[in-house]
C-alpha cells in the first residue's frame, strides 16, 4: 500500500470502510478461531470481547469520521449477548464457554463510554465474587464453590484447586473499567505495577501472547491517570521499552507495532523516530484497506495431543491501526 493512500485522514477513512465491510450481520465484529481442536470451534465468530475492543479503539475518532452506524450496530449487539447477571462470552459455542470477565468488563466499558443506560455499579460489584485472596482478578466469572459443595464432591473436591487463572491483561482491562465508573482497586492496580515493573511485563501472559497487549491495556487505566504518578510512569516506561526494543521477526509485526504505538500515542510520550514508526505503520496498509493480523490470544489448558489453540482478530488489527492514525497530523 506504499505511495497508494497518501493522507493519513484517508487511509482513516480507508480502514473503516473495511471495519463496516467486516461487521458481522448480528452487528458483531468477528475472533478468529486461528487454531481449534476439541472445545474449540474453528472459524469466524462475532465476539462481544472483540467488539468492545473494536468500539474502545474508535472512541478517540473525530467528528470528522462518519462511525454512526458501525458503532450503534455493535452497541446493539452487545446489550442483545449481555445476559442474566451482566456477565459476557467470549464468543458463543456449544458446548458454551464460560463467561469471562474480559468479555465482561471490555462490552461494559464500551457501553458505559457510550452512554448507554445499565447499573454499571451493580455489575462493579458482582465483579467482586471474581477475586482471589489478593484481591486480583480470576478470568472467568464464577463463584468459588462453597465448603458444603466441596465436601459433596469427596476427597478430591476438597483438595482439587480452581482453575481459574490471574492474567495481568484481564486486570487491566477490569481496572480500565472500574476507574471509567469512579470504582478504585487498589490491590489490582498494585498487581499490574509490579507486574509493569518486572521483566517478565516484556514475556507473554496466561491468554496473551504478546507483552504489546499488556502495555496496551495499561495504557488505557494509566492515560487519565498524572504524570507523575506511578500506574502512569510504569506504563510509559514499559511502552517505550517496547518501542525502543532492538527489531526482529516477532518486533517486527505490524499488530505489534500498532499496539506499541496506541499505548504511546494515549500516554503521550514523544520519541525520537517516532514519526517514522507511524509512517511504517501507515505503509502497512493493504488495498482493501485493513492491516495485517496474526494470532493475539491462545488458551491455557487443551487437550492432550492437539494443537495449542489460537486466536486474532483481522476487524481488531485495522481497528487499532485506525486508532493511531487517527490522532496523527493530515499529511
Amino acid at each position: 500500500m506504499r505511495g497508494v493512500i497518501v493522507d493519513r485522514r484517508a487511509r482513516v477513512r480507508a480502514g473503516l470502510a473495511e471495519l463496516a465491510a467486516r461487521q458481522a450481520p448480528d452487528g458483531g465484529f468477528q475472533v478468529v478461531v486461528m487454531t481449534g481442536g476439541p472445545g474449540f470451534p474453528s472459524g469466524a465468530l462475532s465476539s462481544p470481547f472483540v467488539t468492545g475492543l473494536v468500539l474502545e479503539a474508535l472512541r478517540g475518532l473525530g467528528a470528522e469520521f462518519d462511525t454512526g452506524r458501525l458503532v450503534q450496530r455493535a452497541l446493539a449487539y452487545l446489550r442483545a449477548e449481555m445476559e442474566d447477571g451482566g456477565v459476557w462470552r467470549f464468543y458463543r459455542c456449544d458446548p458454551p464457554l464460560r463467561p469471562d470477565l474480559d468479555s465482561t468488563t471490555v462490552a461494559l466499558r464500551a457501553l458505559q463510554s457510550a452512554g448507554v443506560a445499565l447499573d454499571y455499579g451493580a455489575a462493579a460489584d458482582r465483579l467482586s465474587a471474581c477475586r482471589n485472596v489478593a484481591g486480583c482478578f480470576r478470568t472467568w466469572v464464577e463463584a468459588p464453590p462453597s465448603l458444603r459443595q466441596r465436601l459433596h464432591a469427596g476427597p478430591r473436591g476438597l483438595l482439587r484447586r480452581r482453575f481459574n487463572p490471574v492474567d495481568p491483561v484481564v486486570n487491566a482491562n477490569a481496572l480500565a473499567f472500574l476507574q471509567a465508573i469512579g470504582r478504585a482497586a487498589p490491590r489490582v492496580e498494585q498487581f499490574l505495577l509490579r507486574w509493569a515493573r518486572a521483566s517478565r511485563a516484556l514475556e507473554a501472559s496466561p491468554y496473551y501472547l504478546h507483552p504489546e497487549c499488556f502495555a496496551y491495556a495499561l495504557s488505557k487505566v494509566a492515560e487519565s491517570r498524572p504524570r507523575g504518578g506511578a500506574i502512569r510512569a510504569a506504563a510509559s516506561a514499559l511502552a517505550l521499552r517496547l518501542l525502543d526494543a532492538p527489531p526482529d521477526a516477532r518486533r517486527g509485526q505490524p499488530f505489534l507495532l500498532a499496539r506499541r504505538l496506541a499505548a504511546v500515542r494515549r500516554l503521550g510520550l514523544e520519541r525520537p523516530g517516532l514519526s517514522a514508526a507511524l509512517e511504517t505503520l501507515a505503509s502497512y496498509q493493504r488495498t482493501d484497506g485493513s492491516w495485517p493480523w496474526r494470532e493475539v490470544w491462545t488458551a491455557v489448558r487443551w487437550a492432550a495431543g492437539t494443537p495449542r489453540p489460537l486466536l486474532g482478530s483481522p476487524a481488531l488489527e485495522t481497528a487499532i491501526a485506525i486508532e493511531v492514525l487517527a490522532q496523527c497530523p493530515a499529511r
